[in-house]
């Protein structure tokens, strides 16, 4: 009973890129949240995210979020726990929240668009 609910938690609180892209952009209920460095933001980030880092995340900072959004957090991928520090610290303050399993490493994997300065997406991973 142990793993069924593990494995049903991890799903109940986490999206992969492929099903993350198959809601874009038609669901307007949706809103993503980059939780890296701003600097990462600015050279890549998914389309339409919003730069909020989860070192900075505070409840003046995310004051303008909408309460009836269903926000998705990531960070790198692997081993970055930034989208994981912004959903605890968005879901204390009252937000409904997801994380994007492997986060931009996986998304870049997956060959799905990218927004920002720079078209090697890799080169952004840099906290």
């Amino acid at each position: 009973m142990d793993q069924i609910n593990y494995y049903a938690s991890q799903l109940a609180y986490e999206m992969d890129a492929a099903e993350l892209r198959g809601l874009l952009p038609a669901d307007q209920h949706l809103a993503l949240i980059d939780a890296r460095h701003p600097e990462a933001y600015t050279l890549a980030h998914l389309p339409g995210a919003i730069s909020l880092p989860a070192r900075q995340l505070t409840p003046l900072s995310a004051g303008h979020l909408e309460r009836e959004r269903l926000y998705i957090c990531y960070g790198d991928g692997a081993g970055c726990q930034a989208a994981q520090r912004a959903a605890l610290k968005l879901v204390q303050l009252g937000y409904t929240v997801k994380t994007l399993a492997g986060g931009m490493d996986w998304w870049q994997r997956q060959g799905y668009p990218l927004e920002g300065l720079i078209a090697e997406p890799r080169l952004a991973m840099a906290h």
